[in-house]
């Protein structure tokens, strides 16, 4: 059996079963298996053939093999995405996959050497990080989260102040004034020019969550990070922006998100719900669940997700949803 990927060693059975937190001190013997709801522990703990590492196996079903298997049994990914996690640091691990999104992208494919560009700046961050929270209405300790998880910058543009989301790449920029004011009297939001402008915004660093939240637009997933912030484990959540309703990502892109349970914050117009429409069928047989929740069926009137966090019940009416769909 090869224990090792590349030159970098794989952790042995113990080390992660005490990585997810299991109960109980690993050794041969029978367990109670964490893939199923187990009465009898079905879980067989054994020596390898030749004593050199904890083999399992599960009576019930759910599979058998090393530690790289055990892991991506309980997370319910794929044995390569396994490999990738135990092996890489959190650092090589978004890069991995930042690259991987590149190469599955069509639209990166065509040119890789042209990428957007953007005047960033980390002057100020606090009145800045105060001033987006006051503008779009979010609570400030979501609109941070955002952007100590690098998914939120800001800087100028043209000589106006501005807040950009982007992808760990640096392939997708897209800035808002942070006055709140069209772009040139014309547009909300401005997609910096070289940009593969379908590339998910999050996506990479959404790799060890268990539950994903994809947004449309860019204030909708600064919004998802304050319902994040909120939650009792923020960091089994991730929030993924696709910047528009007609961003359709295709399922290799959407490949990172296999085995999650992801939840589609759909906007209440008809473009919205034919998005949402469409990333839930590209997800399937990729992510472990799909839902889709609408504004309006959450608080009525309302149209997108950063408007119900605005809102004065909005928090609490999204926190008790996400309870009745099991993701809170």
């Amino acid at each position: 059996m090869d224990n090792t990927l590349g030159k970098k060693p794989l952790p042995s059975l113990e080390f992660v079963w005490n990585m997810l937190n299991l109960e109980g001190t690993l050794k041969a013997g029978m367990f109670k298996c964490p893939g199923h709801e187990d009465r009898n522990a079905s879980l067989s703990v054994f020596e390898s053939r030749d004593r050199s590492c904890l083999l399992w196996k599960c009576h019930a079903g759910c599979g058998k093999g090393d530690a790289v298997d055990f892991y991506a049994m309980v997370k319910g990914c794929s044995r390569k995405a396994a490999f990738r996690i135990l092996t890489l640091t959190p650092n090589e691990i978004v890069d991995d996959f930042a690259a991987h999104i590149v190469r599955k992208s069509k639209e990166a494919l065509r040119d890789d050497t042209l990428r957007p560009s953007f005047q960033f700046s980390k002057a100020g961050i606090d009145e800045r990080l105060t001033q987006l929270a006051e503008l779009r209405k979010i609570p400030l300790e979501g609109v941070a989260l955002a952007y100590r998880r690098g998914l939120l910058g800001f800087g100028s543009l043209k000589g106006y102040a501005a807040w950009v989301v982007y992808d760990s790449s640096g392939q997708n920029i897209q800035a808002r004034r942070l006055s709140g004011h069209l772009w040139w009297g014309k547009s909300k939001s401005h997609t910096m020019r070289h940009s593969k402008a379908s590339l998910p915004v999050g996506l990479p660093e959404s790799y060890l969550a268990k539950v994903v939240h994809i947004t449309e637009g860019a204030p909708d997933l600064i919004a998802a990070h304050a319902i994040i912030a909120g939650m009792a484990t923020p960091e089994d959540h991730s929030a993924i922006g696709l910047l528009g309703a007609s961003m359709h990502p295709s399922k290799a892109v959407f490949s990172p998100l296999e085995g999650k349970d992801v939840v589609i914050w759909a906007h209440s117009d008809s473009h919205g719900t034919k998005a949402a429409e469409a990333w839930t069928k590209t997800l399937f047989g990729v992510a472990r669940s799909v839902v889709v929740l609408k504004a309006e069926d959450i608080l009525p009137g309302h149209k997108d997700l950063n408007d119900l966090v605005a809102s004065q019940t909005g928090m609490r009416a999204i926190l008790s949803k996400l309870k009745e769909v099991g993701h809170a």
